[in-house]
């Protein structure tokens, strides 16, 4: 279920009393991304429920990036700023909206403020049409600067101020203020909401000729995260900074469950200037949800009288239940209706009254993943059952799957293995009543997914996914050399000549989904390139556009490099190099790189040498057929290796940086310096041994002390 974000409207008595009375403004336009989306769903071409002022929804311009509606709500100080905001986080994106007028005639103020939490190349624009290149702007924003500032352009003048500091969330408003020869543009950062319009703007600026139809927010070349949230556009100051008074709702609590039958809704108002209380509610079942039924309705048009807190509605076990309350104010004398813009409405509050039927009160795990021969626990936690029936199922899809387990609230898996890997999930029932489905568990045990030993072919020792030799120039099979790494008495490595490769398929490791060698993996492979050789691809591919796509290289330059990405297009490691290395020596190098544990390493010769934080699930599958020793890039193939490899491994979890070693280790017998060179090693062979005291002795009694003691 959605939570609805409540509307802002509000009138000057709602002001606290200290201030004096002002003239009552116009709220013109109002997005305080209450939206019925799912949270995280992109917010293109949506007008947001408690939106109006606006003659359309949010307009995608350009960039390749995407822009989020997200659960998260910005305050800034003002209370009860409840419900959602947008979120830019991956890629360019510019989005605006139209006001449904122009703002901008003689002798007209006008007040725009919003809650932002603004980065590096993050703006937030007011304009008339087009774009920031053509006409009069104004936007407050970072633009490349480390600072945020207010920036009106005039033709090709950008005229900046500097207003605050980057990555806070602020409250800004921004006063435009159209006259006859000149417009004065001015902002105020974080003014305090109780509190009348200051006497001077944290900023001003005066153009020719300024007027705006438009609300625009971009984000550039960034990795900063933007947020922004309570839109509002409104003829007086007072309007636009409104003090947010909603009644309180105190129980039964948001979200709460098991509330019983005979509860009453319960309230309070911090400020209580109102003159009465509209109630809405509604209910559905639990085993028939009707959302229709659920939404909240008017409980009567006569509003509660000022002072009255608690509401009893008629409830029964199994329901889902909304409800809200709306403040409503007087005009004239008389006390608006429901509805009434210049009321103020709570957020909407949900919660389950007591259930008789199965009910599953704590899931399981998404992912689960373990290592071979251990042993493995799910456990339900639900009430009012009588049979448990557990499922494994091979497609993530509940129905035609194997019954497995005993009339339990846990299944056990002794000494797990490989073929355990699979989506588990329970179901549980009691007579008379409808049954309820747990979520499903995606179990994956840690292990190679695939092996290349390149033994004089191209066979998979791990798996089920041997390459098929593929040639683009005259070669009709892969030549081999020797090797470094001995498997079944033999010491071969292929040595493509950058023409030929081997081809899998599109279901082939490593590909997407949990425990699948995406989200979590180590990929390692010694490679050996001398003269006139240059690398290349070790494996990749990429879908279609900027979304999910893999490599491991060896450039041209000698160093390594490593790419993944995700299907919302954000390169979550992007070209990660080992540089100051040169593959290209004509020596057997061990290459290997590691995610898992919200962390990514790139190893060369046993050792790290480059990494990060990294945590990322979200991939699809593979559109082209995945190629061994060269990249798939959206069905062409591209810069097959050139040199020799041997040993290419992928499993599903990150090795060790001990295991890595190891590997190094057993091929070359060299021992790595794996934890940094302790403190007194002063030879550099990361050992603190004789030669360190030789190089200590040889200084001794050397000082620098004046005079020479």
């Amino acid at each position: 279920m959605v939570t609805l974000k409540k509307y802002l409207f509000m009138t000057c008595a709602m002001l606290a009393g200290s201030l004096a009375m002002q003239a009552h403004g116009e709220l013109v336009a109002y997005e305080g991304f209450d939206m019925p989306l799912q949270a995280d769903a992109s917010i293109t071409g949506s007008s947001g429920a408690t939106s109006f002022g606006w003659i359309d929804g949010w307009r995608h311009i350009d960039g390749p990036g995407t822009v989020k509606f997200v659960t998260e709500s910005l305050d800034a100080g003002i209370p009860n700023s409840i419900g959602g905001s947008i979120m830019y986080d991956n890629g360019n994106c510019r989005e605006n909206r139209t006001l449904n007028k122009i703002y901008g005639s003689v002798n007209e103020t006008i007040y725009v403020s919003f809650i932002a939490n603004l980065g590096d190349d993050n703006n937030v624009e007011f304009n008339l049409g087009g774009d920031w290149n053509s006409n009069t702007r104004g936007g407050i924003g970072c633009d490349d600067n480390t600072q945020v500032m207010l920036n009106v352009k005039e033709g090709s003048n950008n005229n900046k101020q500097i207003i605050a500091a980057p990555g806070v969330t602020r409250l800004y408003v921004l006063k435009m203020e159209f006259g006859d020869a000149s417009d004065t543009v001015s902002v105020y950062v974080d003014p305090a909401p109780y509190s009348a319009e200051p006497a001077t703007p944290t900023a001003t600026q005066t153009v020719s000729s300024f007027s705006f139809d438009r609300f625009k927010v971009s984000r550039y070349n960034s990795s900063n995260i933007m947020l922004v949230d309570e839109i509002r556009i409104a003829t007086t100051y007072a309007e636009a900074i409104a003090v947010v008074n909603a009644p309180e709702a105190v129980s039964p609590l948001h979200n709460a469950t098991n509330v019983a039958t005979d509860a009453t809704l319960n309230w309070t108002d911090t400020l209580p200037s109102a003159a009465g209380y509209y109630v809405y509610f509604g209910s559905t079942s639990v085993t028939e949800p009707n959302e229709l039924e659920l939404a909240p309705k008017l409980v009567s048009t006569t509003p509660f009288s000022a002072g009255t807190t608690s509401y009893t509605p008629t409830l029964g076990n199994d329901m889902i239940c909304q409800w809200q309350v709306e403040k409503a104010f007087t005009d004239d004398g008389l006390v608006n209706e429901a509805g009434d813009p210049n009321n103020v409405k709570g957020m909407i509050y949900s919660f389950e009254t007591v259930k008789t039927i199965p009910t599953i009160n704590a899931d399981l795990p998404q992912y689960f993943r373990v290592n071979p021969g251990e042993n493995v626990n799910l456990t339900l936690d639900a009430i009012n059952v009588e049979t448990y029936q557990w499922y494994v199922s091979a497609d993530m899809v509940v129905g035609d799957d194997t019954a497995i387990g005993t009339n339990s609230n846990t299944f056990t898996i002794n000494n797990v293995q490989a073929a355990n890997d699979g989506y588990y999930y329970c179901v549980v029932s009691k007579s008379g009543t409808p049954s309820s489905t747990s979520t499903m568990c995606k179990l994956a045990v840690n292990r190679m997914l695939a092996w290349y030993k390149f033994e004089n072919n191209l066979n998979d020792s791990a798996g089920i996914n041997s390459a098929v030799f593929t040639s683009t120039g005259a070669l009709v099979e892969m030549p081999y050399d020797t090797g470094i790494i001995n498997a079944d008495n033999q010491a071969y490595a292929a040595i493509p000549d950058g023409s030929v490769y081997g081809m899998t398929t599109t279901s082939a490791y490593p590909k997407a989904g949990w425990g699948n060698g995406l989200e979590s993996f180590t990929y390692s492979a010694w490679v050996k390139c001398g003269e006139g050789q240059t690398g290349g691809h070790l494996f990749g591919v990429l879908n279609v556009g900027s979304t999910t796509g893999v490599r491991l290289t060896i450039n041209n330059n000698g160093d390594v490099s490593f790419y993944l990405r995700e299907e919302t297009g954000s390169a979550i490691i992007a070209d990660v190099n080992i540089v100051d290395v040169n593959v290209l020596d004509g020596q057997w190098h061990h290459v290997a790189v590691t995610l898992g544990n919200g962390q990514f390493r790139l190893f060369f010769d046993g050792v790290v040498v480059n990494s990060q934080n990294q945590t990322r699930t979200n991939f699809v599958d593979w559109a082209f057929p995945m190629p061994i020793l060269a990249i798939n890039s959206r069905g062409i193939f591209d810069r097959a290796f050139s040199g020799s490899v041997d040993d290419l491994r992928i499993y599903n979890y990150p090795k060790a940086m001990e295991d890595i070693a190891q590997e190094y280790y057993d091929a070359t017998g060299i021992a790595v310096c794996l934890y940094g060179k302790p403190q007194y090693d002063l030879s550099g062979n990361c050992i603190v041994d004789i030669a360190d005291f030789a190089i200590i002795a040889n200084d001794w009694m050397d000082n620098g002390l004046y005079p020479i003691q």
